[in-house]
């Protein structure tokens, strides 16, 4: 059995899609020799669903330095029952050429 698993992980490659969250207003800075890109965007504010929201809001794609700064408010936020702790989920995708594993 562990055969199998260590076969499966070898032939196919590793979910490189991973997520990020960030209060409006807030930032992050994309880690050094890694290339993100944009996959989705959502608006939460801790309630049990997430707004999808468009992408036009932030780049297709960031390199390492680079600061992601998503907008303080945008009218979707609206939507959210508490508006003051808006925050976004932001879903990526990590080059390929960059993953090191």
């Amino acid at each position: 059995m562990l055969l199998l698993v260590l076969l499966y992980h070898c032939i196919l490659p590793l979910d490189s899609l991973f997520s990020k969250t960030i209060y409006a207003g807030g930032s992050i800075i994309v880690p050094a020799q890694e290339t993100w890109q944009l996959k989705d965007a959502f608006l939460a504010d801790g309630e049990l669903y997430n707004i999808q929201i468009s992408k036009q809001h932030f780049r297709t794609s960031y390199t390492a330095g680079d600061t992601i700064r998503p907008p303080f408010y945008i009218p979707e936020m609206e939507l959210l029952s508490d508006k003051s702790m808006s925050k976004y989920l932001l879903r990526f995708y990590l080059s390929k050429q960059n993953k090191g594993h």
